[in-house]
């Protein structure tokens, strides 16, 4: 859980906290949103421990493949997009230290 004093800086940049879920495979989880949905979905982000168990989880379930670098830069490439390119991405962390682990359409939803 976050320090108060994180929330605050978080909640000034605009991000709040809050329990996700992705179906019924993985949540809820902690992360944080800043009210952007994709379809009505929800696009969290997730502090480095709590992504780092999304990706372990997806990964465990087959849906894709990570690697993480020592930079904590997350490598990511779906399982089912495989041999297209444009489906391999970098996730690190973003101004506020939070990961966006995918905003092109899991179905995320506040727990």
């Amino acid at each position: 859980m976050a320090s108060e004093g994180i929330k605050s800086i978080l909640a000034s940049a605009g991000e709040w906290e809050g329990m996700f879920q992705l179906g019924s495979s993985i949540g809820p989880i902690r992360g944080y949103s800043n009210g952007y949905t994709w379809n009505g979905f929800e696009i969290p982000k997730f502090a480095y421990t709590q992504a780092k168990e999304v990706l372990g989880i997806l990964q465990d379930q087959g849906d894709l493949e990570y690697e993480e670098d020592n930079h904590r830069i997350f490598h990511i490439k779906e399982i089912d997009y495989a041999s297209d390119e444009e489906w391999a991405r970098e996730c690190g962390p973003d101004i506020n230290g939070l990961y966006l682990i995918d905003d092109r359409g899991w179905a995320w939803s506040k727990a």
